[in-house]
């Protein structure tokens, strides 16, 4: 069997740099992260910040036969908008035999909607024939050598104003398994803690070693103490599978709390009967009183409009791109804003 060269990453980069989509791809090879990174380059140009983003794209794996709901996801119309992202995992898992489903997204893709498909393989499955692959423009995704990715690394830090040695690249790299999605994570945390512009391999080690159990309340006490692990803890949270919406609502909560809190000392003049109108225990007042002294009462409203833009830019935007991810910005904007 021939062995077929494809265009690499480098290629497509290039084109979604001047906004140019095709209406389907197929992604070869072992790099998942930098796969995953390129989806939700394509989802960004594709969405343009459209609220309908997350219903108007569906995920599917193949690997758990979920090709027929792929294909009713694709083909099906909507009252809503004509753009819509299909996205198939691994659809080397695809039997011949079940190929069916596959042939009518390919040949009957509506206009406006896009397809990507992806395989760890680095050639296609035999489920697509060549007729099909004519429509698809194929990627290969390389593991990319260490040397790449100290520079991709290094790259990030200097778009964003920091300088880092050798060794910090290679503690980043290393610590990650050279997975671009989860450098991608560790770059956003160590950025957004980093105070100096020279990144240390000492700051590095200390913000990815630290492996402690984090709950829900540690991450809320931090933040509200303006402590920089509030963005280490928010990562560990998201890692877990904590709901990103449950993380967004403690916070709006606890924000709640202190303008509440704010507005009671103001009636009674009474730091005592404004604690025990807003129902906080005895064992927990003394850190609240802590939130205070670091949240004012004239800043609320300033944290209230960063809250309320974050909230809007996660309900539309499709985001893995460096810094974009709207809660890292809002929490950075609570622990580092004058307040």
């Amino acid at each position: 069997m021939a062995y077929t060269k494809y265009p690499n990453s480098n290629f497509l980069k290039a084109e979604l740099g001047k906004k140019k989509l095709k209406p389907m791809y197929l992604f070869l090879g072992p790099e998942e992260g930098e796969k995953d990174k390129f989806i939700a380059d394509i989802s960004s140009i594709l969405f343009q910040n459209n609220p309908l983003a997350k219903e108007s794209t569906g995920r599917f794996h193949c690997e758990d036969d979920e090709i027929n709901e792929a294909a009713g996801f694709a083909l099906s119309s909507s009252m809503f908008s004509q753009t819509k992202l299909c996205i198939l995992y691994n659809i080397d898992a695809i039997a011949p035999s079940e190929k069916k489903p596959l042939e009518e997204i390919i040949n009957d893709l509506p206009a406006g909607a896009t397809l990507i498909a992806t395989s760890l393989k680095n050639q296609p499955p035999a489920v697509l024939s060549n007729a099909m692959l004519k429509k698809i423009e194929t990627i290969q995704f390389w593991r990319r050598f260490d040397n790449d990715i100290h520079r991709y690394i290094s790259a990030a830090f200097k778009k964003h104003g920091y300088e880092a040695a050798h060794d910090v690249l290679n503690i980043i790299a290393v610590s990650n398994n050279n997975d671009i999605r989860k450098i991608d994570e560790a770059l956003e945390i160590i950025i957004g803690s980093a105070a100096q512009k020279t990144v240390s391999a000492e700051f590095v080690t200390s913000i990815i070693s630290d492996n402690s159990d984090t709950s829900i309340f540690d991450f809320i006490d931090a933040l509200f103490q303006k402590n920089k692990k509030a963005l280490v803890y928010y990562k560990k949270l998201m890692d877990r599978g904590e709901s990103e919406q449950r993380i967004f609502g403690m916070i709006l909560k606890e924000i709640s709390l202190l303008e509440k809190y704010y507005t009671a000392e103001s009636e009674t003049n009474s730091v005592t009967e404004a604690l025990e109108r807003c129902g906080i225990r005895e064992k927990q007042q003394d850190k609240f009183l802590g939130f205070t002294r670091f949240f004012h009462k004239e800043k609320l409203g300033e944290i209230y409009s960063l809250a309320m833009k974050a909230d809007y830019k996660r309900k539309s935007a499709n985001r893995r791109e460096l810094m974009s991810d709207p809660l890292v910005s809002f929490i950075s904007g609570m622990i580092f804003s004058d307040t």
